[in-house]
């Protein structure tokens, strides 16, 4: 299937780097606007599934501004539908994000991170907020009729805030939690309104081969 291939060509994507690179993988609740057919009102379509995907990391100098580029996937699926309208539903979404962390307790730090050698003051120098301009090729398909396809091309801004914990000078976990909001479609074979939403919980695991 098309996205293990993806998934096979990041892992080998990051298995060739020698520098700054990472994995991340969290659970999503979404909610996507949908029209009814009865009426002009908007209805919310619940999915849930997983993103995950492999980035890069750069930093500015002298300052905590950190950029993660990102190469990402997301599956979701609705199998039990909530209504007698509802069809089970499968949807792909590939792209490329851009994590920006701030880290505002530290700001002038000259921490070298993503790991430390030194484990005090870990909230002071590992909480940070985060900026998450995305952009998606998204993929959905009915199970039932498989046949019935759309796709649509989407931009999006994720918020929120996440903790690195210094487990070695290689390896640095970092809880994250995101809310995502779609703010633009560029196209796409089926009309719909804008605003998806996704609550987005997991971990970070980022690694330091140079740092050793």
């Amino acid at each position: 299937m098309k996205h293990h291939l993806v998934i096979c060509l990041l892992f080998l994507w990051m298995g060739s780097s020698h520098a700054q690179f990472g994995i991340r993988g969290q659970m999503v609740r979404a909610a996507i606007p949908m029209p009814t057919s009865t009426d002009q009102s908007i209805s919310q379509l619940s999915h849930s599934g997983y993103d995950v995907g492999i980035h890069y990391w750069l930093r500015l100098p002298e300052h905590r501004i950190e950029f993660y580029p990102e190469i990402t996937y997301a599956n979701f699926s609705r199998s039990e539908p909530t209504s007698p309208a509802d069809r089970p539903i499968d949807i792909d979404r590939y792209g490329l994000a851009l994590p920006i962390s701030l880290y505002p307790f530290d700001f002038r730090g000259d921490c070298d991170c993503p790991t430390f050698s030194k484990q005090n003051d870990l909230f002071k120098k590992g909480f940070f907020l985060q900026l998450v301009p995305s952009f998606y090729q998204v993929h959905s398909s009915f199970t039932d009729q498989p046949t019935a396809k759309t796709w649509k091309s989407q931009a999006g801004l994720a918020i929120g805030a996440g903790l690195d914990i210094g487990i070695s000078d290689l390896v640095t976990i970092s809880p994250l939690l995101h809310y995502y909001i779609e703010v633009l479609q560029t196209k796409s074979t089926s009309e719909g309104p804008l605003g998806e939403q996704e609550f987005r919980f997991g971990i970070r695991v980022a690694f330091r081969p140079d740092y050793l």
